[in-house]
């Protein structure tokens, strides 16, 4: 293969796994499957059909290791809670498919070690994914469009997941400034900000903040002080939008969206910290009911009904408690629930490596605790984490930053 074919196929396979299942068209994914698992796919027919020719290898090191480790482990004790609640309370078919997609999470993570050689055109790729889904999302809005004050916001299709992607992705290109400096990253994390405005998601809102304060740091510790003059020029900008009013209107909508949280009120009244809670205890109940094998992973609508009583008006119809960690520890037990924290936490290990080869102990801390609290606050609001492979892209970066070996497989 050429490298302008390598480069092109490396930035599509990249750039499928920025759009996801976030597009508003159902027509590109069949059987629910989306186009970034098909080439998965395909992509291990190909290397299956030429493994005997010996050309078939993979980069290798022991964090990798660990980390499949630890997937495989997950995927087997999920699969085990599977079989168990057929018998117990009941098992679809649809939830073999979700073990497998843990088991390509980890395959994908070997894919992308493959083409560690093209870190920055695999960034660019997700980058350019996630953009592309969040304007598409315009063509079919899940919600109605906000009035606030003169103006009317559209809103767009599937906010909270794109708001949170979106956010990662500011992440992303702090890491491809460690690896490459260009006025470009900058112009990019300003366009998702701008993107993640109207995805009115407040959990989006609070991740690219700290996505553009981790930015700020490694441009300030860097040793050419061009870059310094990028922060200046970004902090002008604010002053000039604040000056002539258009931040008052980015502040009108903050605002609102507090107001419409409504902290106070109950899930029955339309209170979202409510219905949130309400999801969480739900999940909790499950899994005291049933701790080692909890109440099978495609169960939780049905038993979420049953506590009900139990909620009161923190009760919110839902079919998954909107929680990664809940959904394992209810729908799958103490033991997936135990090796999902076990992955997380090795991920922030990384992301501690990635920055302490470069910069000193306290900044590491600082940037740790940024990558940290984005990693948890959207395992602890969202499924997506799990199966959407942003995550495991993420963790795929990662690993690329410490030192790998070449293995062939015969």
């Amino acid at each position: 293969m050429s490298k302008k074919l390598t480069i092109t196929f490396v930035f599509l396979f990249s750039f499928l796994i920025g759009i996801g299942k976030n597009l508003p068209f159902p027509i590109f994914f069949p059987f629910g499957v989306a186009p970034i698992e098909w080439m998965i796919v395909c992509y291990a027919i190909y290397q299956l059909s030429i493994i005997k020719s010996g050309r078939v290898y993979f980069y290798w090191n022991i964090h990798l290791q660990n980390l499949l480790i630890l997937i495989s482990i997950f995927a087997s004790f999920v699969f085990i809670s599977y079989i168990v609640n057929i018998f117990y309370y009941d098992g679809k078919i649809v939830d073999i498919f979700e073990i497998v997609r843990y088991l390509l999470s980890g395959y994908l993570i070997l894919i992308l070690l493959y083409m560690n050689k093209y870190y920055e055109i695999l960034l660019k790729g997700f980058v350019t994914g996630v953009i592309v889904s969040i304007l598409f999302g315009f063509l079919e809005p899940n919600n109605l469009s906000v009035d606030i004050a003169s103006f009317s916001i559209p809103q767009i299709f599937n906010p909270n997941v794109l708001g949170v992607v979106a956010g990662f992705s500011v992440f992303f290109m702090v890491m491809l400034e460690i690896y490459k400096h260009s006025i470009k990253n900058l112009f990019i994390i300003l366009i998702l900000i701008a993107l993640s405005v109207f995805t009115f998601s407040k959990a989006a809102w609070l991740i690219v903040f700290c996505g553009l304060i981790s930015y700020v740091l490694v441009l300030f510790t860097s040793n050419n002080f061009r870059k310094r003059y990028f922060i200046l020029f970004l902090i002008s900008v604010i002053f000039l939008l604040w000056y002539f009013g258009f931040i008052y209107h980015v502040i009108d909508v903050i605002m609102w969206k507090l107001r419409a949280t409504s902290f106070e009120s109950s899930a029955i009244d339309g209170g979202t910290f409510s219905a949130r809670l309400g999801l969480i205890l739900s999940g909790i109940y499950m899994f005291l009911d049933n701790p080692f094998f909890g109440i099978g992973i495609s169960n939780f609508e049905h038993y979420h009904y049953q506590n009900e009583s139990l909620l009161g008006d923190s009760f919110f119809a839902d079919d998954n408690p909107n929680s990664a960690f809940v959904y394992i520890l209810a729908g799958a037990g103490i033991f997936p629930f135990i090796l999902w924290c076990l992955i997380v936490l090795y991920s922030i290990y990384l992301v501690y490596r990635l920055f302490r080869l470069k910069y000193r102990v306290i900044f590491s801390i600082i940037q740790v605790f940024l990558f940290s609290f984005v990693i948890l606050l959207s395992g602890f609001i969202q499924n997506e984490i799990l199966n959407a492979y942003f995550y495991w892209f993420f963790i795929s970066l990662l690993i690329m930053n410490t030192k790998l070996k070449k293995v062939y497989v015969v």
